[in-house]
């Protein structure tokens, strides 16, 4: 089988909704480009052509092509979705931590589920994991009758990197491949908001390969036990037509294997709904296995399943909607040696502390550092609370088109707090210029009040401002210096703004009352 292999970056901020965890009031983004939303794109630019367009037409939308999702990368490597099934101490641990499997043994007492973010990636008895990097923004909607309300929207930050692939049965025309290759051949647009400037991607690499990623975690050879993993979700239909999550005796038939057992799994359903173009409106909702999900299935007289079949059914897909990306599987080699979970980003830090020989030196002290900060978080949030009374921020003379910039651009880059440093001293130096001429021809007042405020949070030193004399000091041992990077501080710079904005506001309105 053939696939295009696909790598797509974000160049701008990217919102696909979630209808499954939005709300009134806010609308979550996808952690991942659904392959639903890569076949839009494909049959939306191919069809400006209508004459080449109807001869694919029929492939584009059979189950001879498979539109897989595409998901985060995270140092060159291709991650999946969380693995379910494993639990952990309640203990914090920023490094290297010890995981338990409840597929391969019971769990005992005091034990919860281990947080793995969205996705890992298994090596080894590790997995690494961790998640996209998220960021959202408020927004105030103006209805008809003047009444405005406020919204929340989230979405993916721009500069990810994420991997997914179309498949195409050995029977496609080279032709149909090729006019899907050209589509990445430049950048594009997808998902929601694209004319507020959401959505912009490129396509880092789209190479025609043979055969299906992840082979290095693939099972090959014969097994008569073996764990399937989810790689997108999935739900099978009965020989009666009906949606029933696993069917066994239609999976041992694909599998060319005798009578299958399921002996344990670990699971998670979710609603999964879709939308079509041509109907104008909502297709029926299906319940699925949530990607991630991992079952321990085995034949019940102990025969073993070919390595082959395990190859082809991977290919194929299982269950409904295969052309959309739903049903992608993994038989994974390698489920039951997982032990330990590793942060993707602290891999290096990690590993160190866990194979120090003799003691534990570095262990403790990275405990240390974690408590530290944890109490030096503490000490910030009860400082800033008596700060917001002490010293309020004055609104007089400040437009409010002014302060809802300056507060817009902490809540959208707050997880981001150089740039929003960059962007507010931009804003306030362009603001204060633009009013400096103003006020020759038309003698308007200087609004240099918000100029020296964003100057002066922005610069100088956060804990003296909020009057916590933490020079030279140390917290449980660590030096006051040592316990929070520069743009930790800088990022609770930006809360503090935000929260003097707000309180001034609702002091203005209480007044106004």
């Amino acid at each position: 089988m053939r696939y295009l292999d696909l790598e797509i970056q974000n160049v701008g901020p990217l919102r696909i909704a979630n209808d499954d965890t939005s709300q009134q009031g806010q609308t979550d983004t996808l952690y991942y480009i659904p392959g639903s939303t890569i076949r839009g794109l494909v049959i939306h630019s191919l069809r400006k052509d209508e004459k080449k367009f109807e001869k694919m037409k029929k492939d584009l939308f059979s189950d001879k092509v498979h539109f897989m999702n595409a998901y985060l990368m995270s140092d060159g490597k291709r991650m999946i979705p969380s693995l379910k099934g494993f639990y952990e101490d309640k203990a914090a641990c920023r490094g290297k931590k010890e995981i338990e499997n409840v597929l391969v043994r019971d769990i005992g007492q005091g034990k919860k589920r281990a947080s793995l973010g969205r996705y890992c990636y298994p090596e080894g008895e590790n997995i690494l994991y961790g998640s996209a990097a998220m960021g959202e923004n408020l927004n105030i909607n103006r209805g008809r009758e003047g009444k405005r309300t406020v919204f929340r929207s989230q979405y993916m930050q721009k500069g990810q990197n994420f991997a997914g692939y179309i498949t195409f049965d050995d029977s496609i025309a080279d032709e149909v491949v090729m006019a899907v290759r050209q589509v990445f051949s430049d950048s594009f647009y997808i998902g929601n908001s694209r004319y507020s400037g959401y959505g912009r991607c490129r396509c880092v690499r789209a190479e025609i390969e043979r055969g299906i990623p992840y082979g290095e975690l693939r099972i090959q050879r014969d097994r008569s036990r073996f764990y399937m993993v989810l790689l997108s979700n999935m739900s099978m239909r009965n020989s009666w037509g009906e949606l029933a999550g696993l069917d066994l005796e239609i999976l041992s038939k694909r599998l060319c294997s005798s009578p299958l057992r399921l002996d344990r799994c670990a699971s998670s359903v979710v609603e999964v709904h879709g939308y079509n173009r041509s109907w104008d409106g909502a297709i029926p909702s299906a319940m699925m296995y949530e990607a991630g999900s991992v079952f321990c299935i085995e034949t019940e007289d102990g025969s073993a399943v070919s390595a082959e079949h395990f190859a082809k059914l991977e290919e194929q897909g299982i269950g409904i909607r295969r052309n959309e990306g739903f049903g992608q599987i993994m038989f994974f080699d390698g489920y039951d040696r997982l032990r330990y979970k590793i942060p993707a980003d602290k891999k290096e830090n990690a590993d160190d502390a866990v194979s120090l020989p003799g003691g534990h030196e570095k262990e403790v002290d990275m405990d240390m550092r974690i408590a530290a900060r944890g109490l030096m978080m503490h000490r910030m949030e009860r400082a800033m609370e008596r700060y917001l009374v002490d010293h309020p921020l004055r609104l007089s003379g400040i437009s409010n088109s002014k302060l809802g910039i300056v507060l817009s651009i902490c809540m959208e880059l707050r997880y981001s707090p150089r740039e929003a440093k960059e962007k507010m001293l931009e804003f306030a130096a362009h603001s204060q210029e633009k009013d400096e001429k103003n006020k020759r021809h038309d003698g308007r007042k200087r609004q240099d009040a918000l100029y020296r405020y964003i100057s002066s949070v922005l610069e100088e030193d956060l804990l003296e401002r909020l009057g916590m004399n933490q020079k030279n000091k140390k917290i449980l041992g660590v030096p006051v210096s040592e316990v929070l990077s520069e743009e930790e501080i800088l990022g609770r710079k930006l809360q503090l703004i935000i929260e003097q904005i707000r309180y001034a506001n609702r002091e203005v309105r209480m007044h106004a009352d």
